[in-house]
């Protein structure tokens, strides 16, 4: 999960700060969903979850989170946005969930990885399978 800071005070003005939010960042989702890296969910490779300034990147292995990372961080920074290391966090499920793996790097700090987190109130915990 990364958290977002904005760098430039823009959009956090009006009542229509949240349409023009939606269609400033829609550069980053697209920008995700042309690497086709992600998660498939049905026939769908989804690599990107949205909601406000939050966001969940999903990668199907530990190699591949720093690519959608990558791409994240360099969208946002064109965009004078930062990511709120702080309140970021790595999560994994799956059979190696367990097994000790590389840190993650944003704008030149670690995140941790963390047995759970919280997004929108809804709580995961890391483990075999995926729960809410």
């Amino acid at each position: 999960m990364l958290n977002l800071a904005l760098l430039c005070p823009i959009l956090r003005v009006c009542v229509r700060s949240t349409i023009l939010f939606g269609i400033y960042i829609d550069v980053l989702v697209k920008s995700v969903k042309r690497t086709n890296i992600g998660c498939k969910i049905g026939a769908t490779c989804t690599g990107i979850f949205l909601y406000a300034d939050d966001i969940i990147l999903l990668a199907l292995s530990v190699e591949a989170l720093p690519s959608l990372n990558s791409i994240c961080e360099s969208e946002l920074n064109s965009l004078c946005v930062a990511i709120n290391v702080k309140k970021s966090a790595c999560l994994r499920f799956g059979r190696r969930y367990k097994n000790t793996v590389v840190s993650v790097m944003v704008s030149g700090h670690v995140v941790n990885w963390v047995t759970s987190a919280r997004y929108l109130e809804v709580y995961f915990a890391a483990g075999y399978l995926c729960d809410s």
